[in-house]
């Protein structure tokens, strides 16, 4: 998943100029510029260094070990439905959370990365950048989400879409 990120981004912005090359690392094709070795360790160093965050956790059930577990990455923040939750606040999330029932998806111009929590549902209305489209893997800063749904056709990678989805789940 970063290779994709950190290629799409490297597309786009760094390496503008001809001499484009593959290089082998870790069994996988990374496309690099040689002009630009400096500004891609920096890119990886800034998505690298984004963490999601567990700011808090109220217990459903204890007894069923289910939470809803708060995730922040300092600045979006949404609710995930972990069960069986055994993690602690502080700790670190490094795969991406699961969107179930996913609706209304659709590309949205000029609208800023957010994620933002139903009333006191599990639902949340988001507004993410997609960084996979053959995996369905959205983000909000440094929150990834995976989507339960295809992509609409004319979805691709670095459009921002917003859909309404009815849970977002943390996985163990």
């Amino acid at each position: 998943m970063f290779n994709s990120v950190c290629l799409q981004f490297l597309k786009n912005s760094f390496c503008r100029c001809k001499a484009w090359q593959y290089k082998r690392d870790s069994n996988l094709s990374r496309l690099y510029c040689e002009r630009d070795q400096e500004k891609i360790a920096k890119f990886k160093t800034k998505l690298m260094s984004q963490e999601v965050r567990i700011r808090e956790i109220e217990w459903l059930s204890k007894d069923a070990e289910e939470a809803l577990v708060y995730l922040t990455d300092g600045v979006n923040e949404c609710a995930a439905f972990c069960q069986p939750c055994e993690k602690e606040p502080g700790g670190i999330i490094q795969q991406p959370l699961l969107a179930f029932g996913a609706q209304g998806i659709k590309i949205c111009d000029g609208e800023v990365e957010s994620i933002q929590r139903i009333g006191k549902t599990f639902g949340h209305v988001i507004c993410a950048r997609v960084v996979d489209a053959d995996l369905e893997i959205l983000k909000v800063g440094a929150i990834l989400l995976e989507l339960d749904t295809s992509l609409p056709g004319g979805i691709g990678t670095n459009c921002v879409v917003r859909c309404i989805c009815r849970r977002i789940d943390l996985l163990v």
